[in-house]
């Protein structure tokens, strides 16, 4: 199933009665020192057919997380913007991204 994403590069407001989320793509890793880059891309949970919304599958990985404030943050590149992470989401993105190396993003998504 082809599942279409908006992609954003500011955090922009989602749409409720579509039942949108966001998706962090994840890019590939070679080594476990290379820097996070990733994507955001806003996905709805409902498709249209014949006029009446259907639900279905969007494929993902969940990762919980709260943001939190942190002095030492690190950053990771998002939408080709440097963000400012906590250590332990740095951590739990290096994790979830190495060992990866597929050479393109989309290999893992996140909400």
């Amino acid at each position: 199933m082809t599942t279409k994403h908006r992609f954003i590069t500011t955090y922009s407001e989602l749409c409720t009665t579509r039942k949108e989320i966001r998706l962090l793509h994840l890019g590939p890793a070679l080594r476990e020192t290379d820097p996070i880059i990733c994507r955001f891309s806003i996905v709805s949970l409902t498709r249209e057919y014949d006029g009446c919304l259907d639900t279905h599958s969007t494929q993902y990985e969940a990762l919980s997380y709260v943001w939190g404030i942190e002095k030492h943050a690190i950053p990771v590149h998002v939408n080709g913007v440097p963000i400012g992470v906590t250590v332990n989401l740095y951590h739990a993105l290096q994790d979830c991204d190495w060992p990866i190396g597929k050479g393109s993003f989309g290999s893992m998504q996140y909400a």
